[in-house]
């Protein structure tokens, strides 16, 4: 006993020295309630230069009888790719941070995104919302001092639940400044850029982003917060006038 007693008060000791230089700091963790619904935060890039690109987190939570849900599967689907997680978390979640090459077409496309599916729970969050297509050629030539124009399409409509917000944001990149103009809304199918506005330069760099979000549930006991990006780029040339 004496021997233990020792050891007990060095613990003891060494303990405390610890907490006070700060050593050891308890910190709460975060848990889900009991009964919270799984929740998918996806956001899904889809460029005409052929690149897709997914983020986000999927947390599945806990059930009402305090069990931890499991993820069945942990591959989101998205513009008809399966695409695995980058991470875990502590809570058996997933976090993803996903590049791959696409057909550059795919941006023309209605886009399917789906959760992965969730135990306890009877569907997963899918959206499937249009996408864009650029009506001009990826170069467009401009008159110098003249306005410019640029014509996109819509390619269908949402199928499901629709998205509760539409934005579009429009990105002018010339060689001394850039423009930025954007609207709540999908884009109108004609764009206006007023002479002023355009950048100077030989060439300017152009880029649409249409931004579609909203809250999707597969049921009451899981919820998707999804976002489609999508974007268009063009090359704009100037001809004429002074360079």
């Amino acid at each position: 006993m004496g021997d233990r007693g020792h050891i007990l008060r060095a613990l003891s000791a060494t303990l405390v020295a610890w907490q006070a230089a700060g050593c050891i700091d308890f910190v709460e963790p975060e848990l889900p309630d009991r009964g919270a619904p799984a929740v998918a935060q996806l956001t899904v890039v889809v460029s005409d230069s052929g690149a897709l690109f997914l983020t986000g987190e999927v947390a599945p939570g806990i059930a009402a009888s305090g069990l931890r849900r499991a993820l069945l599967d942990d591959g989101v689907r998205a513009g008809g790719l399966v695409l695995p997680p980058t991470d875990t978390t502590l809570g058996g979640g997933r976090r993803y941070n996903v590049r791959r090459n696409v057909d550059p077409a795919l941006v023309a496309s209605v886009i399917e995104i789906q959760a992965p599916r969730v135990s306890s729970t009877a569907a997963a969050p899918t959206v499937r919302w249009p996408g864009l297509r650029r009506v001009d050629a990826d170069t467009v030539a401009r008159v110098a001092a003249g306005e410019l124009r640029l014509h996109v399409a819509s390619t269908g409509t949402a199928a499901g639940t629709a998205p509760e917000i539409r934005q579009w944001f429009l990105t002018l990149f010339g060689d001394r400044g850039t423009f930025r103009l954007g609207a709540d809304g999908p884009p109108p199918d004609t764009l206006v850029i007023p002479a002023r506005w355009v950048p100077e330069g030989p060439f300017v760099r152009v880029r649409l982003i249409y931004q579609q979000s909203g809250r999707v549930s597969g049921d009451a006991q899981y919820v998707g917060l999804m976002v489609l990006d999508v974007r268009l780029h063009w090359t704009v040339r100037r001809v004429g006038g002074t360079p």
